[in-house]
């Protein structure tokens, strides 16, 4: 019988990139429910609300400048078959 070693690797940042909001996770609660939202509130990580936050709006700005670039090289290459 063979037993082989599990091969482990710790990856870095470098080579293993996160995704926007893992590892977040969020509940949500009525907003008249004061009972739960104070049960819920020893979950709140404030740094992590942030960063999320951030990562969603870097988003939203990085997909409307794609959009954007995009609009713009389709302009330029339709003027510049016009101009031939």
């Amino acid at each position: 019988m063979c037993v082989c070693q599990p091969r482990m690797q710790i990856l870095t940042q470098e080579q293993c990139m996160y995704a926007v909001g893992q590892g977040a996770m969020a509940v949500e609660c009525r907003a008249s429910d004061t009972e739960i939202l104070n049960l819920l509130s020893v979950l709140t990580d404030h740094n992590t609300v942030l960063q999320c936050i951030t990562e969603r709006a870097f988003l939203r700005k990085l997909v409307r400048f794609r959009h954007a670039v995009t609009l713009l090289l389709q302009c330029t290459n339709l003027m510049y078959a016009l101009m031939l």
